[in-house]
This record gives structure tokens, C-alpha cells and sequence, in this order.
């Protein structure tokens, strides 16, 4: 999963420095507004399934016909979900001042929600084969990096890159539907309506606070852009990315990979599953804090290296953000393993709720002073308050994920 990650996250880095050389920082940051828009919808369509559907499919598995019941009900969800956001998406686009000046984009980059709705990434999670969800990433990655050198030939061609994004992955999307269905043979019925009200009851709570994880992460270069303009959502957006290449390369792999196996470990072994948490937290503690201080240390270079000329203040902006990998990667472990995983969903929803409400009032308050350094500045705070009440609820619970205790188990361990 890692050896994949890095390749999956490599691919679009070396796209971005001849992205921002060709169509600019003011085009990079309008195409990020776009892509920052349109994630609210590819929640929506989500659903949280990633989370409260793996749950399900990870402790039922084995029984066949319950695992076809549970896939057929979250597609017909998704499929309601699909239709709704659909409709939304076109009166705002296509009402809004802000949006219809730019339809096309907004709409190429709407096919990534399709996309998305498609891709079985909870089914592949739940049945613990991700390194096949992580191949399909990868066909969509490497497909998108040779199209831009191919495309992507001067500023008006910015357009190019939702479209060639968005298709690559609705057409993934779709293979890897049927390849998912094909292996694990699922076969589909048509769930009574009462049966999808439910599910989509059920899993409220999760799409509840991704929806709002969404909301203090999303929204930070969406209030940019409408407080203080495309240039310094550009600004942003650079360090976001490299950021955001952190997280997929040292996070995404643990925590897809590890989310479902806690989940059972808890489930049938209690004591064993809560040592796996504790160890966890100082492994991907460790791991991200070195990579955070060499990031931080490097930024300079890093964001020359990459973004070039009329970047330098996003150095400002990685510096600050870069630390976020820390913050966050305890913070999984805390919240998505911990929380969820002991199924302290509302818990889990507050926090997060408090968390984007933070996020929100303070990137109102500070960026019409501070333009992207406030936008930064916000998304770190909202991070380090979501890990630490976490941590706390956790811990109010009887459980103490910072036990030092299990460093010299490891240590005896790793002997």
C-alpha cells in the first residue's frame, strides 16, 4: 500500500510544477476553488460509507448474502444521494453569479462526484484488498500525469485539467465497480426502500462528521477565494498539496488498511485491539513528526523546487501547514480508529461539528487580515483541537492511548 501511495502521490507532483508554469496562480487557484466546491458534493455522495459501511462489510464477510444485502443497499443509497446532489449542484451553478461565469469548469469538475459514487473504496476497504483500490488510484494518477504534458499547452488550457481528471476517474470508477463484483461475487438486488431509509439512518452520524471534516478542511480554500480572491487561494493551494502528498504517503495506507482490522480486533478481542491503539499512536507519532520537521526545514526549496517563481509566499504557508501531518496523524488514531472504531459515533460528530464551527469563525476573522497565512493558521488550530478532545473523550472513557509503557514492549519486540 505504501509502494503504491508513493507512486500515486509522485505522479501529480510532477505534473504541478508544469501546471503552475503554464497556466498561472491565478488559474491554479480558480481550478482549486472549483476542486474545493465541488468536494462538498463527493461527501455527500460518500455518505461516510467509507467508515460505517467497511464496519459492516469487515464483521460480515463471510456470510455472502448479507454482504450482497449490505452492497445493494449502500449503491442504492449512493444512487439517491448521486440524483439529489446532481440537482443542487446545477441551480447553484448555473443561478449563482460567483459560478455561471466559469459553468464549463464547475462542470468537468463535477465528473469526479460521478466518479467517485462509482468506486467501491468502502467494499475494497471492508474485505481488506486495497491494494486493488490502490491500483485503480494508480491507472487514474498515471493516465492524468501523461494527458497534462499532452494537453496542457498554455494558460485557456486550465480547462482541460477538471475534464481529464474527472473522466479518468468516472471511467475507473466504473471498472473497478465491476472488477469489485466480479471477485468478491457480489450479486445486486433491488433493496426495498424501507431497507435503504435505514441504512441511510444508520450511517447519519458518520456522513455527519465527514461532513464536517470536510467543512473546516474544504471550506478553508473556499473562504479564501471568496473573501480574498483566486491569486491567494493559489497561494494556498500550492502548500495544501504538498501537504496533502504527506498525508496520502505516511496516513492513507495505515489508516485504510489498518481501520477495518481494528475494527474486528475490537470487536473480538478488546484488550488486543486497544494495545494496537496505543502502539499506533507512537508509531505514526514518531514517523510524522521527523517528516514534518524535515518538510518544515526544506520548505524553501521544496516550494521552489516544485511551484517556481511567484510562489514565495507559500513558503509561509507550508511552514505553518506542514505540521498538520503531525497534528492529523495522531489525531486518526485517536478519533477515526479509536472513536469510531468503539463506535462512539456522536462523540466523534461533536467534535468534529466544534471543530469546523472554529475553523469557519476563525478563517472570517483572519483572513481578511492575514489572506492565506489566516486561512493556515485556522486549519491547524481546528486540527489540534480536534486531536486533543479526542484524546480526552477517549480518556475520560477509561482509555489512555499515550501509554509509555508500550514503547518498551516494542522495543522488546522489534529485538
Amino acid at each position: 500500500m505504501s509502494g503504491l501511495e508513493v507512486a500515486n502521490n509522485f505522479l501529480p507532483l510532477i505534473t504541478i510544477p508544469y501546471i503552475v508554469r503554464v497556466i498561472g496562480a491565478e488559474y491554479f487557484g480558480l481550478v482549486s476553488f472549483a476542486q474545493a466546491f465541488v468536494i462538498f458534493f463527493n461527501v455527500f455522495v460518500k455518505y461516510g460509507f467509507d467508515y460505517s459501511a467497511t464496519r459492516d462489510i469487515s464483521v460480515k464477510r463471510d456470510r455472502q448474502d448479507e454482504l450482497s444485502r449490505i452492497v445493494s443497499l449502500v449503491f442504492g443509497a449512493k444512487l439517491i444521494f448521486l440524483i439529489i446532489s446532481t440537482i443542487i449542484f446545477l441551480i447553484i451553478v448555473l443561478s449563482v453569479p460567483r459560478f455561471s461565469g466559469d459553468v464549463l469548469l464547475y462542470l468537468y469538475t463535477y465528473l469526479l462526484v460521478v466518479g467517485t459514487a462509482m468506486f467501491p473504496t468502502w467494499l475494497f476497504q471492508g474485505m481488506e484488498k486495497l491494494t486493488s483500490s490502490a491500483l485503480f488510484n494508480f491507472i487514474i494518477k498515471a493516465g492524468f500525469t501523461a494527458s497534462i504534458f499532452i494537453f496542457i499547452r498554455e494558460e485557456a488550457h486550465y480547462l482541460y485539467i477538471p475534464l481529464i481528471n474527472g473522466l479518468g476517474q468516472t471511467v475507473v470508477g466504473l471498472v473497478a465497480l465491476i472488477y469489485a463484483l466480479k471477485i468478491f461475487r457480489i450479486r445486486l438486488i433491488i433493496p426495498p426502500w424501507k431497507e435503504i431509509a435505514e441504512t441511510i439512518k444508520r450511517g447519519w452520524t458518520v456522513f455527519a462528521s465527514m461532513l464536517v471534516i470536510n467543512l473546516y478542511t474544504t471550506s478553508n480554500a473556499l473562504l479564501l477565494g471568496l473573501i480574498a480572491g483566486n491569486i491567494y487561494v493559489g497561494y494556498f493551494a500550492a502548500a495544501e498539496k504538498v501537504v496533502r502528498a504527506m498525508q496520502s504517503l505516511l496516513l492513507m495506507p495505515l489508516s485504510q488498511t489498518l481501520y477495518p482490522h481494528i475494527g474486528k480486533t475490537l470487536h473480538t478481542a478488546y484488550d488486543k485491539g486497544i494495545n494496537l491503539l496505543k502502539r499506533l499512536t507512537f508509531i505514526v507519532g514518531g514517523v510524522t513528526l521527523l517528516a514534518s520537521i524535515v518538510v518544515f526545514l526544506l520548505a524553501n526549496i521544496v516550494v521552489l523546487t516544485i511551484f517556481g517563481d511567484g510562489f514565495e509566499e507559500t513558503v509561509a504557508v507550508l511552514k505553518i501547514l506542514v505540521f498538520i501531518t503531525f497534528i492529523k496523524g495522531v489525531g486518526n488514531v485517536f478519533s477515526v480508529q479509536g472513536l469510531l472504531n468503539l463506535k462512539m459515533d456522536r462523540a466523534f460528530f461533536v467534535i468534529t461539528g466544534m471543530g469546523a464551527a472554529m475553523s469557519i469563525m476563525l478563517n472570517v476573522l483572519l483572513i481578511p487580515h492575514l489572506f492565506e497565512i489566516g486561512t493556515a493558521l485556522a486549519w491547524l488550530s481546528s486540527e489540534l483541537f480536534i486531536t486533543l478532545a479526542s484524546f480526552y473523550v477517549l480518556y475520560r472513557a477509561g482509555i489512555n492511548l499515550i501509554d509509555v509503557s508500550v514503547i518498551g514492549s516494542m522495543v522488546r519486540v522489534s529485538k
